[in-house]
C-alpha cells in the first residue's frame, strides 16, 4: 500500500543521572492516509518520553483509526492516544471519506445519501427506488417501461398506451389491431396473425386462404379460390387436362384454380392447334412441348413462374415468346423448321439457352440476359448476333450459320468457341484468355492471332484462308486441325510436347519441325506437295506408321 504522509520529527532528548550524564534521543514519525484526508497534532510538552497525539479529520472525512510500527492487524481508534516512546516508532493516521449510507459513493458526491443498506446504486448513489430516469412519476424499480418520452401520461407501472403489448406479440397497443392474438403466435407489422387477417377480402382468413390475392368482389368457395373457369377451346388440349386429373370432360372450360397450382405440363400431340387457357397456369414452371406440329404460336407471357422451357420437333411454330421470365434458368428451343421469331430476352436468371436446327431463324436478342453461361445456336440460320452484354459466357455455339462478323471481345471468361462454318472473314480472340478450345473451320479466315491464348488445348482451323499459323505459345495443345488452307505455307509449332493430333493436309506447307512433340501419335499430311522434310525426333523416327501418312524417306531428324 503506497502511503502519503506528512511527517515531522520529534527527537526527545533524556538525561541520566549517572555524572556522565549521557543523552539518549528517540525518535517519532507520524504518516497520514489517504492523502490530505487529515492531520496530526501534538498535544504533550517537549522533552517527554511520553507523547499525546490527536488526529483531526478533513472536511467530509472522519478518523478510523492509528498503525503503530506497521502493525495493520491491531488497528487503535482512541483518539487522542498516549504513545510512549522507549524506541524509534512510525504512526499511521488512517481517515476514511464519508458515506453515511455504506453504498460506496462518498457522501460528498452522493445525490441519494439515505439509501436503504445493501441496495445497488448507480454512479450518484442512487438505487432503481430513488430515481425516476424518465421523469413519468414512477420510480425507476416499478417503472416497466423506463424510457417513455417526456410528457405522456402512463399508468401506474410507468407505462404509455404506445409502449403497451397486452398480447405479448411485439407490437404495441396503439397501432396493434389484433390486440388479443393468442401467445405464441407469429404476427405481422400490425399485430395480427394470419389467422386473424384476411388480406384479399374474400372472408377466408389468411391462414387457410389457398388464393390470398382472389380480385376484390369475385365469388371464392372455402379455400379462398375463386370459382372462376378458363376457356379451353381446343379439345385436344382439354384431353390432356383431363388425362393428368385437372379436368372432368371435354366442355371447353376447367376450373381455373385446378391449374394455377400445376407446376409441370408435357404437351405431346400433334392435333392441338390452339393453346388457349394456358396463360392461366400461372405456376407452372416446366414447360414441355414435343412434336406438337398443328401449333402456330405459342406465348408464355403470362406464366412467369417458368423455370424450364422446352420446345422442341413442332415444325408450324413461327412464333415463341418467353421473354420478362424471373426464375428462367433454362430454354431448349430445338428443331422447329418454321420458327422465325424468338423472344427470349429480359430474363434475368436464364443461364442455360439451347436453340439447334431452327432452320428459319435469322436473328434473335440475348442482350439483357446477364447470367448466361452457355448459349447454343448450332445450325440454325443466323446472320448476326451480339453477346457482348453476356460477359459470364463460358460457352458460346454458333456453328452452321451465316455470320460475316462476331465480336467475343467482351467474354473474359469464355472457355468453348465454336463458330465454324460460316462467313467469317476474321475473328479476334485476344481478350479471350480462359479459351481452350477454339473451332473455326469453315470460314474464310486468312490470319488469326492466338499468341494470347496460352490455355488453348483443342484448335481447328481446317478451310480457310489462311497464310501462315504461329502456334508456338500453345503449350497445353494437344489437337490441331489447320487442314484445306491451300494457301498455307508455314506453321510454327514451337514447343507443344502434349501435342497428340495434328492435321496439315492440302496445304502448301514446305517445312516442318516436330521433334519436340513427344505426344505426337497422328500426323495427317496427305496433299502436301511441298512438304518434302519432315523434322522428328529419334522415338518419332522409330514410329512413323503410327502416325504419318508420308513415305518415310521425308522424315529425318534434320531438315535443310
Amino acid at each position: 500500500m503506497k502511503n502519503f504522509f506528512k511527517a515531522f520529527l520529534l527527537l526527545l532528548f533524556v538525561y541520566s543521572c549517572t555524572p556522565e550524564e549521557v543523552r539518549i534521543a528517540k525518535a517519532l514519525s507520524t504518516t497520514i492516509e489517504p492523502a490530505n484526508s487529515g492531520t496530526v497534532a501534538r498535544l504533550s510538552q517537549t522533552g517527554s518520553n511520553i507523547v499525546l497525539l490527536q488526529a483531526i479529520p478533513a472536511e467530509n472525512y472522519f478518523f478510523k483509526g492509528w498503525i503503530i510500527d506497521g502493525n495493520a492487524a491491531a488497528l487503535y481508534t482512541i483518539n487522542p492516544i498516549r504513545v510512549e516512546l522507549n524506541e524509534d516508532t512510525s504512526i499511521l493516521a488512517v481517515f476514511n471519506i464519508i458515506d453515511t449510507d455504506e453504498d460506496g459513493i462518498p457522501d460528498v458526491v452522493d445525490d441519494c445519501p439515505n439509501t436503504i443498506k445493501g441496495e445497488p446504486v448507480d454512479g450518484n448513489g442512487c438505487s432503481a427506488a430513488q430515481k425516476d430516469s424518465d421523469n413519468d412519476g414512477v420510480m425507476d424499480d416499478k417503472d416497466e417501461c423506463p424510457y417513455t418520452n417526456e410528457g405522456e401520461s402512463v399508468d401506474v407501472f410507468g407505462c404509455a398506451e404506445y409502449q403497451k403489448d397486452e398480447d405479448n406479440d411485439g407490437v404495441s397497443d396503439n397501432r396493434d389491431l389484433c390486440p388479443d392474438t393468442p401467445s405464441g403466435y407469429w404476427v405481422d407489422y400490425n399485430g395480427c396473425h394470419s389467422s386473424e387477417r384476411d388480406s384479399d377480402n374474400d372472408g377466408v382468413m389468411d391462414d387457410v386462404d389457398l388464393c390470398p390475392n382472389t380480385p376484390e368482389y369475385e365469388i371464392v368457395d372455402a379455400d379462398g379460390c375463386s370459382l372462376g373457369v378458363t376457356n379451353i377451346p381446343d379439345a385436344y388440349f382439354e384431353q390432356i387436362l383431363i388425362n393428368n386429373g385437372w379436368d372432368d370432360v371435354i366442355d371447353g372450360s376447367v376450373n381455373t384454380r385446378r391449374i394455377q397450382q400445376v407446376t409441370y405440363l408435357y404437351i405431346n400431340n400433334s392435333s392441338i392447334v390452339d393453346l388457349t387457357g394456358l396463360e392461366d397456369f400461372t405456376g407452372l414452371q416446366t414447360l414441355d412441348i414435343y412434336n406438337s406440329d398443328n401449333i402456330t404460336t405459342v406465348d408464355l407471357s403470362n406464366n412467369i413462374a417458368l423455370v424450364n422451357v422446352y420446345i422442341r420437333y413442332s415444325d408450324n411454330i413461327t412464333s415463341i415468346n418467353v421473354s420478362n421470365k424471373p426464375y428462367l434458368r433454362y430454354a431448349n428451343i430445338y428443331r422447329n423448321d418454321n420458327l422465325i421469331n424468338l423472344d427470349i430476352n429480359n430474363n434475368p436468371l436464364l443461364n442455360n439457352i439451347y436453340a439447334r436446327y431452327n432452320y428459319n431463324l435469322t436473328s434473335v436478342d440475348v442482350s439483357n440476359n446477364p447470367l448466361i453461361t452457355n448459349l447454343d445456336f448450332y445450325n440454325n440460320n443466323l446472320s448476326s448476333i451480339d453477346v457482348s452484354n453476356n460477359t459470364a459466357l463460358q460457352n458460346l455455339q454458333v456453328g452452321y450459320n451465316n455470320l460475316t462478323s462476331l465480336d467475343v471481345s467482351n467474354l473474359p471468361s469464355l472457355r468453348y468457341l465454336y463458330c465454324y462454318y460460316n462467313n467469317l472473314t476474321s475473328i479476334d480472340v485476344s481478350n479471350n484468355t480462359t479459351l481452350t478450345e477454339l473451332h473455326a473451320q469453315g470460314n474464310n479466315l486468312t490470319s488469326i492471332d492466338v499468341s494470347s491464348n496460352t490455355a488453348l488445348r483443342y484448335l481447328e482451323l481446317g478451310n480457310n484462308n489462311l497464310t501462315s499459323l504461329d502456334a508456338s505459345n500453345l503449350s497445353s495443345l494437344i489437337w490441331l486441325q489447320i487442314y484445306n488452307n491451300t494457301n498455307l505455307t508455314s506453321v510454327d509449332l514451337g514447343n507443344s510436347p502434349a501435342l497428340y493430333y495434328l492435321h496439315i493436309s492440302n496445304t502448301k506447307i514446305t517445312s516442318l519441325d516436330v521433334s519436340a512433340l513427344t505426344g505426337l501419335r497422328y500426323l495427317y499430311n496427305w496433299s502436301t506437295p511441298d512438304l518434302t522434310c519432315i523434322k522428328v525426333n529419334a522415338t518419332q523416327l522409330a514410329n512413323i506408321p503410327w502416325y504419318s501418312y508420308k513415305p518415310s524417306s521425308v522424315y529425318s531428324l534434320t531438315c535443310p
